[in-house]
């Protein structure tokens, strides 16, 4: 027969309590790391969606001289597009974008260059834009010109500008 009687319990194994604290902090630890890993997908799938934005000018107001303008410079981490919003009572006054976007160590790239004029009824203009600063490009800069072609007018403009990435 066995030895074990009826009444009698088994003993118990007991964990030390190291191993149970180096479990918890273990566990704490993945659990942080998930947390991260999942901000950081939100975070992305904003930009994939081109759902993040950056106002760079909001609603300044400007007075040009006769063909006068002014500029800005920005460097560009993801491809999206900049929208220019500018409310003025001419037909002279104009936002030019111009950027280059050069694969590196390579003759190929893009070189952009548009300018759209703006009038009463016209105040909107969308440019697309290319990461100008990653491993795949030269760094280069974006160029947003705002002005005004008028040879013997002002032109008084309010501007804003938002990049969507």
């Amino acid at each position: 027969m066995s030895d074990i009687k009826p009444n009698e319990t088994k003993p118990k194994k007991v964990v030390r309590r190291s191993v149970a604290i180096v479990l918890a902090i273990t566990c704490l630890g993945l659990l942080a790391g998930l947390v991260y890993v999942t901000v950081q997908m939100v975070d992305l799938s904003g930009i994939v969606d081109l759902r993040k934005s950056e106002v760079w000018v909001d609603n300044e107001a400007y007075t040009f001289p006769p063909i006068g303008e002014t500029n800005w410079l920005y460097t560009v981490d993801y491809s999206g597009y900049v929208t220019v919003q500018v409310k003025t009572s001419t037909n002279t006054t104009y936002v030019e974008v111009v950027y280059t976007f050069m694969i590196s160590n390579t003759p190929y790239g893009v070189y952009y260059d548009k300018r759209v004029y703006f009038d009463p009824a016209n105040e909107e203009a969308v440019f697309p834009v290319l990461p100008l600063k990653n491993h795949y490009s030269i760094a280069g800069r974006l160029e947003i010109r705002v002005g005004n072609s008028d040879p013997l007018n002002n032109a008084t403009v309010n501007i804003t500008m938002i990049y969507y990435y």
